[in-house]
């Protein structure tokens, strides 16, 4: 019998259907049969990973977050500043 090389062992477990089969509990029979090939199992993650990251990088901010950073401060003190007022505003009207 010829031995088979490296690249036909690689094909023959990674490309070749496997069998699965799911047996009912009840009656011990065959409920599910399913044929899967394993490269399959690799693939199909990998695929969601790279979806995912072409997705971030599309959508990636329009200016760089540092150039953003200052503005969110300001932004972040002027609503601190709206806040007190509101609550004090409140706290006057209930007195």
């Amino acid at each position: 019998m010829k031995k088979l090389s490296l690249i036909q062992r690689i094909y023959g477990a990674s490309f070749k259907p496997k069998q699965i089969m799911i047996v009912d509990a009840n009656s011990r029979k065959p409920a599910k049969n399913w044929s899967i090939r394993p490269i399959a199992l690799g693939l199909v993650p990998l695929i969601f990973v790279t979806v995912g990251v072409l997705a971030g990088s599309y959508y990636l901010p329009s200016k760089p977050i540092t150039n953003m950073l200052p503005q969110y401060i300001q932004l972040q003190k002027k609503v601190d500043y709206l806040h007190n007022q509101l609550a004090s505003s409140e706290a006057n009207n209930e007195m």
